[in-house]
């Protein structure tokens, strides 16, 4: 075979230890790859390797879409790098990083496709500047003080059906999709989901999602399950790192529409979107826990949190549970400045949330419900927000109740309504809460 520089036959075994390689693909044809597994096969880069594959036209690690059984070992304090090739890693290989580095740079193409990888015990990966997906893999798994690092890449930075990254770890997402054509293909992380697999960020991670073109995080599927501890996601959604301008639909923080939870050490801030600056759900199940939403920009509705009750899901979902967050300073051209419910089947439960300083140009500073949706709230403090109609709470309609409890609400202003404005029965009635 004349389209590949080594080729792997069955069961066959690639083994460096202790060796620097480089191959180099310039001059050889364009339908070259650098090494091809054949079934079954095992690379080795071990006791201080080094391997280097640049500049192929074709992948520099390839299989031939068999059995599988392809495995990638990158161990003791070795390194990997592929630079300058149409992809890093192509097809189902299980990628072990221990105590190593990989990067995959400059890719023509994306910088995986399709592998498993455990990133462990103090290692280094890099997946910056491919022309498409950073790191596209089944699986990820993070443990042990490892870094993982996805930054300008033409796609998402990553895109994965399960993360797992534990708390001692390191992941650092930013400056992604510069050539994306949808808001589909520009988050940070794509997060695809898996019906049988949970994925968990641990509280204590620094966990760094910024300056994406897109929403920092954007759950495809209903089955998707993220519980995310710690994160810091900044400044994504406005579309300003891509080469058409492209930002977030939905979701300049979170777009989501499966099951998420969001606990103290989450802060998301400065983020963009037309829908859902925050946050945008729609038909899942979220709680959230003492997290952080501040200063983010909603171009229509709900510049904080975005609640879209959907009716053909079943009981369950629909839900938005709240307790002890800090939703402030957030803002909305259209309405909602804190927190828009909309749609039928919408639940909010609140306890103890402060939502306080958020803006609405038309109705809902704090809170917007929208009819068929519902809110609770058990203390907290929806307080000094501002909208033309509705500076704390607009009530769209009668249909289902909004209850308050134990609720400070003060300081909030309006031409009508400052503390609430409650719509019932087909017509406006303007009721006094709080001032």
């Amino acid at each position: 075979w004349n389209w590949m520089t080594i080729s792997a036959s069955k069961n066959a075994t690639l083994t460096l230890d202790n060796t620097n390689m480089t191959m180099d693909g310039t001059g050889t044809a364009d339908n070259t790859h650098a090494i091809y597994f054949g079934s079954n096969n095992k690379l080795n880069v071990q006791n201080g390797s080094n391997l280097t594959i640049q500049n192929y036209k074709q992948d520099a690690l390839e299989w031939d879409g068999g059995d599988g059984g392809y495995n990638c070992n990158i161990t003791g304090g070795s390194t990997f790098i592929s630079d300058n090739n149409r992809s890093g890693f192509t097809g189902t290989f299980y990628v072990t990083v221990d105590d190593s580095d990989v990067k995959v740079i400059n890719s023509t193409g994306s910088g995986s496709n399709g592998s498993y990888f455990t990133i462990q015990n103090d290692s280094n990966v890099l997946f910056d500047n491919n022309s498409y997906w950073g790191i596209s893999a089944w699986r990820i798994d993070m443990s042990d003080d490892s870094t993982l690092t996805a930054t300008n890449n033409g796609y998402s930075g990553v895109w994965t059906r399960v993360l797992n990254v534990d708390k001692t770890c390191t992941l650092d997402v930013e400056s992604n999709g510069k050539k994306a054509g949808s808001a589909a293909t520009n988050p940070g992380i794509f997060f695809q989901g898996n019906g049988q697999f949970k994925s968990t960020i641990e509280e204590g991670a620094n966990v760094t999602i910024k300056d994406n073109a897109g929403s920092g995080i954007y759950t495809k599927q209903t089955v998707c399950d993220l519980t995310i501890g710690s994160a810091t996601i900044t400044n994504n959604g406005s579309g300003s790192v891509n080469e058409n301008r492209i930002g977030a639909e939905n979701g300049g923080g979170i777009y989501n529409i499966g099951t998420l939870k969001l606990g103290k050490g989450v802060t998301i801030s400065g983020n963009t979107a037309k829908n859902g600056g925050g946050v945008y759900t729609k038909g899942g199940k979220v709680t959230i826990n003492n997290s952080t939403i501040t200063e983010n920009k909603a171009t229509g509705n709900g510049g904080g949190i975005y609640a879209y009750g959907d009716t053909n899901r079943t009981s369950g979902n629909n839900t938005i549970t709240l307790e002890g967050n800090t939703i402030t300073y957030n803002t909305s051209k259209g309405t909602g400045g804190g927190i828009h419910l909309a749609n039928a089947n919408q639940i909010m439960t609140s306890l103890n949330d402060t939502i306080e300083y958020n803006e609405a140009a038309s109705t809902g500073g704090g809170v917007h419900v929208a009819s068929g949706s519902e809110l609770l709230m058990n203390g907290g403090s929806i307080s000094y927000n501002n909208a033309k109609v509705g500076g704390g709470i607009y009530h769209a309609s009668a249909k289902k109740p909004i209850t308050l409890n134990g609720v400070t609400v003060k300081g909030n202003t309006a031409n009508s309504g400052a503390g609430a404005y409650l719509w019932a029965s087909g017509r406006s009635e303007e009721r006094r809460v709080g001032k």
